[in-house]
């Protein structure tokens, strides 16, 4: 895989736990202190990894962040990763549950991180008279985790909690640790907790429904929590950029269609009356659109009708968008620039025609990689911004329209 532009690597931790911290490792690339952690671990590399794919995020702003996931296929030449022998190096160990990181190494043999996550399914395949095996893996991030857990009751909360608050205890209640998250509070006070058993996720994506935020798994396996004014924020970000020179892209989708449509927006609060915010312009020009938002747990009908607001004031009319941005990565800088690009950081893309140059800003609200020994290919799915409604960006002819776009 030398010719790619950074080197990927491939490591199945041994052993129960939610950290993926790399293991200080001293005199090494996962020797740096304050970002590594001290752990009786066992990290294993996997050896002549032949494939990697990796997905997260998700490809429409009305929908929700699904569980991230990661494929990698191997060659086993030597038999260590064989489960039926007994006297083989990780016997035992070869079971659903253990820890998958995927990273690349740069040039300077520092470490960045494209997933982590969970084992959910190892395939081994043997040809008639093959010494050796192709080994495929298939994990999933946290999120699958707290899809299979339930919770009813949460501890220590309370109405007029702020989403960070909520959100970390539910994360104290299923004992995930206090190092592998990053919330932040957000502003949006919050119903009592809901009693009724449902799933983890669920009871996080109750909250991130009422915020107007995103909440998802980062590249090192941290739950991150990002509130609407913190997307608003990002959003006004220097952009990652692309342009048909010296930071090309292969392929963008740009669409302009009704699907974004919005002009009549209900928003109703658990247990309260029914919110309703209408966009008579847009419902003359294009049809009554409607969106529904039931029992969500804003505190105050106040603040539901300000939510229905503004969806409508800045989905009432069709926009020409950037859906996603395919790419080679080709050059080890540019390789460093992308693989930190994170779920709503902000993207700027530049398309040239003969009459002259369009641009589009955009965030990124899904990421995709698929590397083989030859090739390195990613791709971002965007949106104009990850909240139902559109940040103001100061300047911006895009996003800084008074009355369209809201301020964080």
């Amino acid at each position: 895989m030398s010719v790619l532009a950074a080197t990927p690597e491939v490591l199945v931790r041994f052993g129960a736990g939610a950290i993926f911290q790399d293991s200080f490792v001293l005199g090494t690339n996962q020797g740096v202190l304050g970002v590594n952690v001290l752990g009786s671990q066992t990290s294993v590399q996997l050896p002549s990894v032949q494939q990697v794919s990796v997905r997260r995020g998700k490809d429409s702003v009305d929908g929700s962040f699904g569980a991230g996931g990661a494929s990698v296929q191997f060659l086993d030449f030597t038999g260590e990763w064989n489960p039926t022998d007994t006297n083989g190096p990780y016997f035992g160990e070869l079971v659903p549950g253990r820890q998958l990181q995927v990273r690349i190494i740069d040039d300077t043999n520092t470490g960045y991180n494209l997933f982590a996550g969970y084992i959910t399914a190892w395939d081994w395949q043997w040809q008639p008279g093959a010494d050796w095996a192709s080994v495929s893996i298939t994990a999933a991030d946290a999120s699958r985790n707290f899809q299979l857990a339930k919770i009813s009751t949460v501890a220590g909360t309370a109405a007029g909690d702020l989403p960070g608050d909520r959100i970390n205890a539910i994360l104290e209640e299923t004992e995930w640790p206090a190092t592998a998250r990053n919330i932040t509070t957000g502003t949006t006070t919050l119903q009592a907790n809901p009693t009724q058993l449902r799933t983890v996720l669920d009871a996080l994506r109750q909250i991130e429904t009422a915020d107007l935020g995103a909440l998802f798994v980062d590249v090192s396996g941290r739950v991150t929590y990002l509130s609407r004014n913190d997307l608003s924020a990002k959003a006004a970000d220097t952009p990652v950029v692309f342009n048909e020179t010296d930071r090309p892209y292969d392929r963008i989708d740009v669409a302009l269609d009704d699907d974004q449509i919005i002009n009549t927006a209900t928003v109703t609060p658990a247990g309260l009356t029914a919110q309703t915010a209408e966009n008579t312009a847009s419902v003359t020009k294009y049809f009554r659109r409607t969106l529904e938002r039931n029992n969500v747990l804003v505190q105050d009908e106040a603040r539901a009708l300000q939510q229905a607001t503004a969806i409508v004031a800045s989905r009432g009319n069709p926009e020409l968008t950037l859906r996603s941005v395919g790419f080679n990565v080709l050059t080890p800088a540019r390789a460093v620039e992308l693989v930190t690009t994170e779920i709503g950081d902000p993207l700027e893309i530049t398309r040239t025609y003969a009459s002259g140059t369009v641009q589009f800003r955009s965030i990124v609200q899904g990421i995709n990689w698929d590397i083989t020994p030859n090739r390195w290919r990613g791709s971002f799915s965007t949106v104009d911004n990850l909240a139902l409604t559109t940040a103001f960006v100061l300047g911006s002819t895009q996003f800084g329209v008074l009355g369209v776009n809201t301020l964080g």
